[in-house]
């Protein structure tokens, strides 16, 4: 099918489903689906444009790039596979406990001798064919505290289909256009590049956070993480790595009444007079599902849970009835069983089920997302501390690829013969000449040379740029 026709046929047909679907639903539902099947259709009758030359102007210089090259290409097939876990109940699984589960299964050696790779979402790919004794089978997570139970999960591993990397050689080779095959391409290598890295070191989206005694806590009471990211890039006949520093934002560690002193921005001893709703609601929605550690009982009983909710009622309101059916509160229920004499009654309990723990005999695990808003002045805060000096961030992206990333010690990338070299790549670049801008003759205004890299436009009004 010729491209401009292919072209032409789509839009229309967009346009009379898009003036459709204005007086029935019918047609948006499944817009997404149809989109995608069109432009599965139209097909490309000619090859990549090549590019018309290089630029020749400006003075030549001599720059390094925070970009790795690929040396050896990983130029093999690889096997992908759909990966479901769900739990005995049949209850979809997160991503962390996906990757706890196929880590479990490497352990028991299921996989034989192939050296498979999870992609953090629903797919596992490998260099050989997995030779699994069952497509579906159990297995057991192992307890994550001593007083904690064994987990059981259900898992199904399905053969997706079987790709070469010979899709991305075509495309830097110019022989063949940007598809699918080219995104799975990309999206197998990224899986690799980063499996190792995400299994040692603290992850959140993209960055890789390696543990650091300096901590950086922001106004509003988030933490600050320094790290780094990195991703395969598809040069100019080139495969390359782009390493580059990144900053997270995690939720503080630490006992549950600090925390919240910090998100409340208010003293500690302040909050021994109560929080109204709405600071109880930012509150909340900062910790909700986050997971605590209770500080109270013995290490006979489970001591870590993920936060439900806050309650609307204080510690000293809390009502519910105990063992021998007497109403009580959580405030007397802590004096009379633990003999605490609670000093933030007025505060809300942590709800996890049907339990209420009162916020002071609980402290947040490490390393967990922030999922407040970030204050005008944490932002502010942000900024001082992320923005570094150019030689300061080459710096720290060099260290990272030699103690971070360090690719040679890397076995998965070596299962598909990828090499990289960790130098940062040398290129060539120019500085232009400046433009001048002309502003209004009328008012006598001159015309401006730019040699500082910056143009004064007070009291200017443009009138051409040349």
């Amino acid at each position: 099918m010729d491209i401009m026709s292919s072209m032409d046929t789509f839009i229309n047909k967009f346009w009379i489903c898009a003036k459709f679907s204005r007086v029935t639903n019918s047609c948006s539902i499944n817009m997404s689906e149809y989109l995608e099947k069109q432009l599965e259709n139209i097909t490309l009758k000619e090859n990549v444009v090549s590019r018309p030359g290089i630029g020749t102007l400006g003075q030549k210089v001599t720059l390094r790039a925070n970009h790795l090259r690929v040396n050896k290409f990983p130029n093999l097939k690889l096997y992908l596979y759909n990966y479901t876990v769900t739990s005995n109940s049949g209850r979809a699984t997160g991503k962390k406990v996906r990757w706890k589960v196929f880590e479990e299964i490497k352990k028991q050696k299921k996989f034989g001798k192939s050296l498979p790779i999870f992609n953090w979402n629903d797919m596992i790919y490998c260099s050989t064919k997995l030779n699994l004794e069952q497509d579906e089978f159990e297995s057991v997570l192992p307890p994550s505290e001593p007083a904690g139970k064994p987990s059981s999960f259900k898992i199904k591993i399905k053969f997706k289909e079987e790709f070469s990397f010979q899709h991305i050689k075509d495309y830097i080779d110019s022989k063949q256009g940007w598809d699918k095959n080219i995104q799975t391409c990309m999206n197998a290598l990224n899986a690799y590049l980063n499996y190792k890295v995400r299994t040692n070191f603290i992850s959140l989206g993209r960055g890789i956070y390696v543990p650091n005694s300096k901590r950086i806590i922001l106004s509003g009471g988030a933490e600050l993480k320094q790290g780094h990211c990195q991703s395969i890039r598809v040069g100019w006949n080139d495969l390359t790595i782009n390493v580059d520093v990144c900053s997270g934002i995690f939720c503080p560690p630490g006992n549950v009444v600090d925390v919240a002193a910090g998100i409340l921005c208010c003293g500690k001893d302040e909050l021994r007079r109560g929080i109204d709703d709405q600071e109880r609601k930012t509150l909340a929605k900062t910790i909700r599902t986050l997971k605590i550690r209770v500080l109270h009982r013995g290490d006979n009983k489970k001591s870590i849970y993920a936060i439900d909710d806050l309650s609307k009622e204080s510690a000293d309101d809390t009502k519910f009835r105990d063992e021998e059916g007497r109403e009580t509160s959580v405030t007397q229920f802590f004096a009379k069983r633990y003999g605490m004499r609670l000093a933030f009654g007025k505060l809300p309990c942590i709800k996890v089920g049907k339990n209420s723990f009162p916020l002071e005999v609980c402290e947040l695990l490490p390393d967990q997302p922030f999922k407040g808003d970030i204050t005008d002045n944490g932002r502010a805060d942000m900024i001082k501390h992320t923005c570094v000096r150019p030689n300061e961030r080459f710096q720290s992206i060099r260290k990272a690829v030699h103690d971070v990333f360090r690719y040679g010690q890397d076995e998965n990338l070596k299962s598909i013969n990828m090499n990289v070299d960790t130098e940062m790549m040398v290129v060539e670049g120019r500085v232009l000449p400046p433009v001048s801008i002309l502003f209004n003759k009328d008012r006598g205004q001159p015309a401006q040379k730019v040699d500082t890299g910056r143009w004064n436009f007070v009291s200017q009004i443009i009138q051409d740029v040349s």
